[in-house]
């Protein structure tokens, strides 16, 4: 079977040829929401998922002892196996092709139509190299411009970020970047924080969001079945507000 880039390539084959194309053929796929990113009339979810950990070049051991993502992979194979695939394609040369062309399929899609999308990259993984960065820059800069769909990152990567913004200008970057903090972040990485002008996402111990005077995340556990409950497709405050947000440990 032909190893395809992405499903748009997939799809068309699938049609042209009348058969079927396993995933395991296909070398790079997007994630669409989850129970808290849930799509409603008037916006969608992406997101875009590598191999956790491994990727993490800045990971602190608080990060890596309570990551969600290393989770989700340790108990279902068929996650790791698309993640580590995606991780794989994203060093190749086609990649930003590939996932323009991926991203404009589903910007088109009738279902979509209407809505922002909402693109998060890396519910797992993170910049693992500056020249990955590079490659998403590259890839939200073809949407610039395009009200249509906001693009937005947890990262640890700040150094690879402040490189970036260094060499092509902050305002030049189609990217919304929230620094990713625990309670073991250096010292050195929160002055980044602000030396880049970035909010913070932090996670925190149940029972103490409201303590930290940050915006608290409306999906968390504590506000489930209250009238303060949200999930993300209603709040937005991370895609659209340059104000930091704390989320319960899950």
């Amino acid at each position: 079977m032909t190893k395809f880039n992405n499903e748009v390539q997939a799809k068309a084959f699938e049609k042209a040829n009348k058969c079927k194309v396993s995933m395991k053929d296909i070398s790079m796929a997007l994630s669409e929401g989850n129970k808290k990113l849930k799509d409603n009339k008037v916006v969608a979810f992406y997101q875009w998922n590598i191999t956790s950990v491994v990727t993490c070049p800045f990971r602190t051991e608080l990060c890596e002892k309570s990551c969600y993502a290393l989770k989700a992979e340790k108990m279902y194979p068929t996650v790791n196996t698309r993640r580590q695939m995606n991780l794989e394609f994203s060093k190749s040369n086609e990649f930003v092709s590939a996932m323009i062309e991926q991203i404009e399929f589903e910007l088109a899609r009738k279902k979509n139509k209407g809505k922002t999308v909402f693109f998060r990259i890396h519910e797992a993984g993170d910049f693992y190299s500056y020249e990955y960065l590079v490659k998403w820059h590259e890839i939200a800069q073809h949407f610039k411009g395009n009200r249509a769909i906001v693009f937005m990152a947890y990262t640890k990567s700040l150094p690879f970020v402040k490189t970036l913004y260094k060499n092509v200008g902050k305002e030049n970057v189609n990217i919304t970047f929230k620094s990713s903090v625990w309670e073991d972040t250096k010292p050195k990485f929160l002055q980044m924080t602000k030396e880049l002008g970035m909010s913070i996402f932090t996670a925190e111990k149940a029972g103490t969001l409201e303590e930290k005077g940050m915006f608290a995340c409306p999906s968390s556990e504590a506000f489930k079945n209250t009238p303060k409950e949200k999930d993300c497709g209603e709040c937005k405050v991370c895609y659209l507000a340059n104000v930091d947000v704390a989320i319960e440990i899950h």
